[in-house]
């Protein structure tokens, strides 16, 4: 099987690819600005070049791990892929956790609406109109929708979230996370052993990922602490007020069901111990 990793130099895709390459023999991973061994370099912005490694290539499964930065990324990316496959190649896309209304355990079938006043608005935005187009445009398509992604990759590298609480405990600085902030967060090697388990699986959709419990930033942020053996000590919880959450447009709760994941597929996503 003919599998291309874009964005396998990422820290998510660098788990998906040498996960991967020790299954498949015929694995290719890309690279955009940052080389790494064994990787091509590809922008998905260079039709020219994507005509050319899909032709020589052929790739059946393509998992897209790209760091989307900007519309033309998720749109003319997307469009010069698709462009250039079948109909019956299949396209693994990692989506976010972008609902509105702050309930909770989302399931599948919730539609993502756009933020116009949060902080990350563009980014969640992005992956909306990302879902919608392969929907529109390729049946053969899996959609992961996953909260935080943490923990060490295959190679060791940590998530900025992790090196972020690693620095300021070890300096004795003050850390402020809310405890009424939900999340279902996701472990790296967790989500790429999915990933590759869906590489040559016949689900199609949308696909809510994780373990069944959720966190808050402070909990998460203090059993990671604890995992690190870091004293605490300066991680502060607080409460994000509802005025403030409404202004800011901030979803106290963007936590997903993940029953589907978690019957269907033998991947065992650990909870944040």
């Amino acid at each position: 099987m003919r599998i291309l990793v874009l964005g396998a130099s990422g820290y998510l895709g660098e788990s998906v690819y040498h996960q991967l390459h020790k299954k498949y023999e015929n694995v290719l991973g890309t690279f955009n600005s940052s080389p790494k061994n064994r990787l091509i370099q590809l922008s998905v912005l260079d039709k020219k070049a994507v005509t050319q490694v899909m032709t020589s290539y052929k790739p059946q499964v393509i998992i897209w791990c790209i760091k989307e930065d900007g519309r033309d990324v998720t749109f003319d990316g997307l469009s010069s892929i698709l462009d250039n496959i079948s109909p019956y190649v299949r396209l693994i896309y990692v989506s976010t956790d972008g609902f509105m209304g702050g309930h909770g355990q989302y399931k599948e079938d919730t539609k993502m609406v756009y933020y116009q006043h949060n902080p990350l608005a563009a980014y969640i935005n992005h992956k909306i109109n990302a879902e919608k187009y392969i929907m529109a445009n390729h049946p053969n398509h899996v959609i992961i929708r996953t909260g935080p992604i943490y923990g060490k990759n295959i190679l060791g590298n940590l998530d900025k979230r992790t090196l972020q609480i690693m620095d300021k405990l070890l300096k004795k600085e003050k850390i402020y996370r809310a405890l009424n902030l939900y999340k279902t967060f996701v472990h790296v090697q967790d989500l790429a052993e999915l990933i590759m388990e869906l590489s040559n699986h016949d689900y199609q959709g949308i696909l809510h990922v994780g373990p069944k419990t959720k966190e808050s930033y402070y909990s998460f942020n203090k059993k990671v602490a604890h995992q690190l053996r870091l004293d605490s000590t300066y991680l502060i919880e607080y409460e994000i007020s509802m005025d403030k959450a409404r202004i800011e447009e901030i979803v106290l709760d963007t936590s997903m069901d993940t029953t589907t994941c978690r019957w269907l597929f033998h991947t065992h996503f650990r909870s944040v111990l």
